[in-house]
């Protein structure tokens, strides 16, 4: 964000009001300090989601993205996700795989095991720790889901999402410890 503004500085780009609000918003909050006309990062991240999201799904998306960001910041949190990931229910990370071939508008790389141990992590903590479980079943009930993988979809219908919510379960418990946050909700302040 600092090289995005500080680029438009330069160039004496003028911009709009929505991206001048935002750099108000970030260096009210300190993630960038005022520098004459430019500004310095500091420390911390934002998070966004398009204005185009559906209510329905704007707060599974923002802690999706949020849980991201503390993948990103802390190796701790990475090394524990992998540890959950290869101990995961072998069936069940193999339905979820599958899940992401058969949508291909998502775009994931599933040999790129970074990717795969973030969005492991993040499709399970985006939602209450009492929804995972449905959610995967939903997710087994799709029809492009069914056509794509028919024995593992029955498999996590049949299971009732169990290894999921097992999942969910420690990396819950990991986080509550270490940050005070739970599944489906990364915000230590809401506004």
């Amino acid at each position: 964000m600092a090289n995005f503004f500080n680029k438009a500085a330069e160039l004496n780009f003028q911009l709009n009001e929505e991206e001048l609000l935002l750099k108000r918003i970030l260096i009210h909050n300190g993630l960038l300090e005022s520098d004459g006309i430019y500004v310095k990062a500091n420390e911390g991240g934002l998070v966004s989601i398009s204005r185009e999201t559906p209510g329905w799904s704007r707060t599974n998306l923002l802690a999706h993205e949020g849980w991201h960001t503390i993948f990103f910041r802390d190796p701790e949190f990475r090394n524990y996700v992998s540890a959950v990931y290869y101990t995961f229910d072998p069936t069940s990370l193999d339905f979820l795989i599958d899940y992401f071939k058969s949508q291909p508008g998502l775009g994931y790389d599933v040999n790129d095991e970074y990717l795969m141990h973030n969005e492991f992590m993040a499709y399970i903590m985006q939602q209450r720790l009492s929804e995972v479980a449905d959610y995967f079943v939903h997710l087994a009930n799709r029809g492009s889901v069914i056509d794509y993988t028919p024995k593992l979809a029955a498999y996590v219908r049949k299971t009732e999402g169990q290894g999921f919510e097992d999942a969910a379960n420690a990396l819950n418990d990991f986080v509550y410890d270490k940050y005070g946050i739970v599944c489906g909700n990364i915000a230590l302040v809401n506004r």
